[in-house]
């Protein structure tokens, strides 16, 4: 309740009335820090009026486009924040951080509604799929694996031909360090650790084509 002024007056019958006058409410201040540490991703919101920016300092910042104000801080991070990404309707902000889980957030709120995380195993990377039904989170240990985004539930996972991979690598799948599906949602594409690009049909997981370093072809390569 806002503290009250009163002023009394002097009737001719030398009553005292207390008159109540409201007192201005204080200004509150607030002081925008920014990130005190190195800014690792960024993610702009798919109306361009958001920016989002995760940092080492293990927090993420929301910014006001136009006018470059910082909006909100999404706390409670594991570790600097390594990977960031917008839902397509903008109201939801996927993150990874130092644990290598993924952590969904509603944008408007900055509230924390969801983690993933796939056992014995690091998310790198994530994509929203065109239509915002699905996650796709690229992977150390299992490549590609697709979430249904409303339920959080594991639906299929993405496993590359392995054959020509060296010895030494076929005791796992090779990492996925990038995930991106196609504009209409129906392909996935991957790049991985082993200088190899990937596109899987996104319904059935089935590996469609196959994008092979050439070491004859780098002039740079030892």
């Amino acid at each position: 309740m806002n503290p009250i002024k009163f002023l009394l007056i002097v009737t001719a019958s030398s009553l005292l009335i207390p008159v109540a006058y409201p007192q201005e409410p204080a200004i509150e201040t607030v002081v925008q820090t920014g990130h005190y540490a190195a800014v690792r991703c960024v993610a702009i919101s798919p109306d361009g009026t958001l920016a989002a920016t995760g940092s080492d300092d293990k927090t993420i910042k929301l910014w006001e486009v136009e006018r470059g104000r910082e909006i909100r801080s999404y706390l409670g991070n594991k570790g600097s924040v390594e990977v960031l990404a917008f839902s397509p309707d903008g109201k939801l902000l996927a993150s990874v951080d130092g644990s290598y889980n993924l952590s969904l957030w509603e944008v408007e709120t900055s509230k924390k509604i969801r983690t993933l995380e796939v056992p014995e195993d690091d998310i790198l990377s994530v994509a929203f799929s065109p239509d915002g039904k699905f996650l796709v989170t690229g992977t150390e240990n299992n490549h590609a694996i697709a979430w249904d985004l409303a339920t959080g539930v594991e639906i299929r996972r993405f496993n590359p031909e392995i054959t020509d991979i060296p010895m030494e690598m076929r005791f796992k799948y090779p990492t996925a360090k990038s995930v991106e599906f196609s504009p209409d949602g129906k392909k996935l594409l991957t790049g991985s650790n082993d200088y190899t690009g990937f596109i899987f049909d996104f319904n059935t997981g089935k590996q469609i084509k196959k994008f092979k370093f050439d070491k004859s072809s780098c002039s740079t390569c030892a």
